[in-house]
């Protein structure tokens, strides 16, 4: 008996003995650290949630970079739609439903899912189509939507909400330019009949040079100032849209002051730009008459002065050339 008990005793010593090995094993071996994803993830949500939201967004993306997660690509796509890049937030959206499909909790796979599923239909909401259909339709034609996008005749392009203007322009043919207004979900056709360029003739009546700049000039200046004023009552249009009838900024009950005074502001810019640029052209042109009439300066043939001025505009900024042979 009492042998049996000292083995027992033995048996429970080495059983402690072996337990306690383990212990201080697993003591030995800690977790391994964060990665550099995770660690970015970990201070992009303390950003976040400290109110820092330009530097969680930088952050979220330096994560996405490291290790592409659904949880990085998610709040990159948020942030490029709170930073109003639609394009690339709708993109940036798509990427995590297929970067999801691999999530295998099935509670947060649709939780993302509905989550990425609402920023893309929030982002094709500020987006429209807007096509160019021109006659002749067999012309060498060049489209150019707000001064830079080139587009093939009748091709719809997808366009954030807005206005642009649209040039056109073919060899033989008198450069055209359309103001176009995008709505969302929508898609805007213009349609466009070129002008044949006038042929001068072999006998041309000789005019002043003075005259000939002038008289362009002025009415390159006319139509801009057109184009400006067209401009201006869209802003007016668009205020309307966002802020209800008969309601000036900054009051607006119906939509974002913040926008509805931003386009006040554009509006007013655009209306002051075209009633300068009218006025202008109106004096040059007359100007030019006068030194048609008189011929009191040395006289070239017409064909022989060219000039030309134009702009393009969009939401980007606005350009204006003047140009030609003086």
């Amino acid at each position: 008996m009492r042998n049996a008990v000292v083995g027992f005793v033995k048996s429970i010593a080495i059983l402690a003995v072996v337990c306690a090995v383990h212990a201080r094993a697993d003591e030995a071996e800690p977790p391994p650290p964060p990665t550099r994803a995770e660690t970015l993830f970990a201070d992009a949500l303390k950003a976040q949630d400290e109110g820092r939201q330009s530097e969680a967004c930088d952050a979220f993306r330096a994560s996405a970079e490291a290790s592409e997660s659904v949880g990085a690509v998610l709040n990159v796509a948020h942030c490029s739609a709170r930073e109003g890049a639609y394009e690339r937030s709708r993109a940036e959206f798509q990427r995590v439903l297929v970067l999801n499909e691999m999530t295998a909790d099935p509670v947060r796979k649709e939780r993302v899912k509905q989550a990425a599923e609402r920023g893309i239909a929030d982002a094709a909401s500020r987006f429209g189509t807007l096509s160019v259909v021109v006659e002749p339709a067999g012309a060498a034609v060049v489209v150019s939507i707000g001064g830079g996008v080139a587009v093939k005749p009748g091709e719809p392009l997808s366009l954030e909400v807005g206005s642009y203007v649209v040039e056109v322009s073919a060899p033989g043919f008198e450069r055209t330019l359309r103001a176009a207004r995008v709505r969302a979900r929508q898609e805007e056709v213009v349609r466009v009949s070129l002008v044949p360029e006038a042929v001068p003739t072999a006998q041309a009546t000789a005019t002043p040079i003075g005259a000939v700049v002038l008289i362009s000039a002025g009415a390159a200046s006319a139509i801009l100032g057109s184009v400006f004023v067209a401009l201006a009552s869209d802003r007016a249009a668009l205020i309307r849209d966002e802020c209800g009838p008969n309601v000036a900024p900054p009051s607006c009950p119906q939509g974002d002051p913040a926008r509805a005074d931003m386009l006040a502001t554009e509006g007013a810019v655009f209306e002051g730009t075209g009633i300068a640029l009218l006025a202008t052209g109106g004096t040059a042109t007359v100007a030019g008459i006068v030194l048609a009439a008189l011929g009191s300066t040395p006289s070239v043939d017409q064909t022989a002065a060219r000039v030309g001025a134009g702009f393009s505009a969009s939401n980007e900024g606005i350009g204006i050339w003047v140009a030609g042979d003086f």
